[in-house]
């Protein structure tokens, strides 16, 4: 931590160590080197029981998480893993043995993966106690357009004589010679009605927590 000198303001993080009277915050992986004391990985594999479909359970994940990769293994062996599933950054890796109806989720324990893989597990069972036909699921890895959703649940609720314009990083609204602004970077609105901009800050967030992963609201809150 010490090869670059912290700038004032910046919020710093790392374990506290006390020694000779004397106080040092230093990362944890410098524990071994500088104490005696020593720092170890714990990594956790959970099994639970699947038996319904990779589309399923891909679709699934995906409303938790949003960043989920996926990899078939080709494999003669059937003690190997026939999918290979990552989501929050490769925090969690999902390895599903498809002929043995198991998933099992693997992480390196801390606070915040802990409640990642809790996400997970909550994001299988649901697949496992709610089933849906594939045929009524869409692209698992096809993420809806935000904007045009927005745009598109404006103009129902303003009906057709709303003007509707993308400008870039704003969303220009004009209805019954009101008009309203959209900041699509910080969500800001500025409207020269308040029922109307009580409406509009209603459809954001209301969209917000249709279309973001559920984990990523929870963060962001």
């Amino acid at each position: 931590m010490a090869m670059s000198p912290p700038k004032d303001g910046q919020i710093l993080s790392g374990v506290l160590i006390r020694r000779n009277f004397n106080y040092h915050l230093m990362h944890a992986d410098d524990l071994s080197a500088y104490t005696d004391l020593s720092s170890s990985i714990l990594t956790q594999r959970e099994s639970v029981f699947y038996n319904g479909t990779i589309t399923l359970l891909l679709h699934n994940l995906q409303q938790v998480a949003g960043d989920v990769s996926f990899d078939e293994i080709d494999s003669k062996d059937t003690s190997d893993p026939t999918h290979s599933i990552k989501l929050f950054d490769g925090r969690i890796h999902v390895l599903v043995y498809y002929s043995q109806h198991v998933a099992i989720i693997e992480w390196t324990s801390n606070p915040v993966s802990d409640m990642f893989a809790d996400a997970t597990l909550a994001a299988i069972l649901h697949a496992q106690t709610n089933p849906v036909p594939d045929k009524n699921l869409g692209k698992w890895n096809v993420k809806p357009n935000e904007i045009e959703c927005l745009m598109k649940t404006l103009s129902e609720l303003c009906g057709d004589e709303a003007i509707i314009q993308n400008t870039g990083n704003t969303i220009d609204l004009k209805v019954d010679g009101k008009e309203a602004k959209i900041d699509l970077d910080t969500m800001h609105i500025t409207c020269t009605d308040q029922l109307l901009h009580h409406l509009i800050s209603s459809v954001c967030q209301k969209m917000m927590n249709s279309l973001l992963p559920v984990c990523t609201l929870t963060i962001a809150k």
